[in-house]
């Protein structure tokens, strides 16, 4: 049996606040780079389909959208996931650290793609498959940044090691954020200004928390993150 330290919500969500608050201007690109890269990705349109000889009207995700949020978001959710770890790691950081993943698009893509894919195929199965998926994949985009040299497969299966045992502890996290994430989408992306960064560095103490202890466990080598350093 793996001994770790758990993950504590509201220890986390403290600490994570703390290093925030008070800064929403120093996070500002970050924060609208963000919002502007959900909106994109999630801008519908209305149709009226015949339904059991009713007409109803549903809402469907416009082709832009769609290619956007496949070919561009996954690449910012990874540069906003580097941005927000050098800010953990050094107090401080710079807004070229978005841009410097941009060398490494392709490689970043590929590996989104395929953890996206795996859990939209768990997910067809059954909604809860899914969701234990998509916590064990979940810290990704972490590993991308930090090493978006690793294989497409690799930053997965990373992913899957350092969550092993841990998935409940990661959802409890994530989900005491849903009122907060709530309030984000009900004002347009504006409390994302205030919030974003706040969960943001909250979820990379989490990936830094399952990092450490499985190096710690030997169940993983700590040069597969030999390019954790950021100095890009």
């Amino acid at each position: 049996m793996n001994n770790y330290t758990p993950l504590d919500p509201a220890w986390l969500k403290s600490d994570s606040k703390m290093r925030t608050e008070g800064r929403t201007s120093y996070f500002a690109i970050a924060s609208l780079l963000g919002i502007i890269s959900m909106f994109l990705s999630s801008i519908t349109t209305q149709e009226t389909v015949l339904v059991q000889d009713q007409y109803v009207t549903v809402a469907r995700t416009t082709s832009f959208s769609s290619l956007f949020g496949f070919v561009i978001a996954p690449v910012i959710t990874v540069a906003i996931c580097r941005y927000y770890l050098a800010f953990l790691r050094y107090g401080e950081t710079s807004t070229d650290v978005l841009k410097s993943v941009i060398p490494d698009y392709g490689k970043i893509l590929v590996g989104m793609v395929w953890q996206k894919l795996i859990v939209f195929l768990y997910m067809l199965m059954l909604i809860v498959p899914g969701i234990i998926k998509a916590m064990a994949t979940s810290m990704t985009p972490f590993v991308l940044a930090d090493n978006p040299d690793l294989g497409f497969r690799e930053g997965v299966r990373i992913s899957e090691v350092l969550t092993d045992g841990r998935k409940m502890e990661i959802f409890r996290v994530m989900f005491s954020f849903i009122g907060w994430l709530f309030l984000v989408a009900i004002t347009a992306g504006i409390a994302g200004f205030f919030i974003m960064p706040w969960y943001h560095t909250c979820m990379c103490e989490v990936y830094e928390n399952l990092k450490a202890d499985a190096i710690a466990q030997g169940r993983i080598d700590p040069s597969v993150f030999e390019r954790s350093s950021l100095t890009y």
